[in-house]
């Protein structure tokens, strides 16, 4: 089967097109990046300013098109830090899914670490346990601790790249 998994973070949009095989692993058809930065609007502004939300619609649109020539079945979108806490997040969330025909799941920022942890077991042994990861996002970082068995404590704090430089870095 072949899915298409689109990351809609804080920094960066990421698409990932991969061969899923019965035994859950994978092997990736495509990957693409496109760097937007939607955190730095939502920490100065607490909102997407009209053009990077019109850059991030045609961004997932280009995504679903590739995803589609790929002959993706299926694609999973999921939105992080700068969508669920920007005041406008819902209103590009709309857009995407009407423009772009792409259903978006905006994730707390629980489930974020949890999904990070699931990424983290599924590429590295940990051993010996536990495990201590840490993700550092434009707009949130996610705490971890887990063995191979699964994630055992989280957290989820809005302390991202892009909310610390808006709040003290100054030009």
């Amino acid at each position: 089967m072949r899915i298409a998994a689109l990351d809609l973070g804080s920094n960066s949009f990421h698409l990932l097109v991969a061969d899923v095989h019965p035994d859950g692993t994978f092997e990736a058809v495509a990957r693409e990046k496109e760097m937007l930065r939607l955190g730095d609007d939502v920490s100065g502004n607490h909102s997407i300013s009209p053009g990077l939300a019109d850059r991030a619609v045609e961004t997932v649109r280009r995504y679903k098109q590739l995803s589609d020539a790929l002959g993706a079945t299926e694609m999973l979108a999921k939105a992080t830090s700068a969508i669920r806490s920007a005041d406008n997040g819902s209103e590009l969330v709309d857009r995407i899914e009407t423009e772009a025909d792409v259903e978006v799941e905006v994730i707390s920022g629980l489930e974020e670490a949890r999904l990070i942890f699931a990424a983290v077991r599924a590429s590295v042994v940990i051993d010996p346990a536990p495990a201590l990861g840490i993700d550092i996002g434009g707009g949130s970082v996610e705490l971890m601790i887990g063995d191979g068995s699964g994630l055992r404590w989280a957290e989820s704090v809005a302390l991202g790249v892009g909310r610390l430089t808006a709040e003290f870095v100054r030009q």
